[in-house]
């Protein structure tokens, strides 16, 4: 009896953990956050209701308008230089195409 537990835990339970653990962890929420500043070299203050509107755009083909991949919209508080986060689902930017 002893041998039939035995063989059920080393042929039975323990390649099915061990298939549970190899599973990679996919997230629906993984997402990449793109960092940066905006300046210009112009002395002139901004004015109190200014917005900086700054999109993360896939422009590798040239006769299609360009494929918004992130936006974000900032209300400065003061003035140049103006930091910003675009948050972006990684799996839709590809090595070989060209982002603007």
């Amino acid at each position: 009896m002893l041998d039939r537990i035995a063989e059920f835990f080393i042929f039975g339970l323990v390649p099915l953990v061990v298939g549970v653990l190899a599973v990679p962890e996919f997230s629906d929420a993984a997402e990449t956050t793109l960092k940066g500043e905006v300046m210009y070299r112009e002395r002139i203050a901004l004015p109190p209701n200014a917005v900086l509107s700054v999109q993360l755009a896939d422009m590798s083909l040239a006769d299609a308008p360009a494929a918004i991949i992130g936006e974000r919209k900032v209300a400065p508080a003061g003035q140049v230089p103006i930091k910003f986060e675009i948050s972006f689902d990684p799996r839709v930017v590809r090595p070989n195409m060209t982002y603007a």
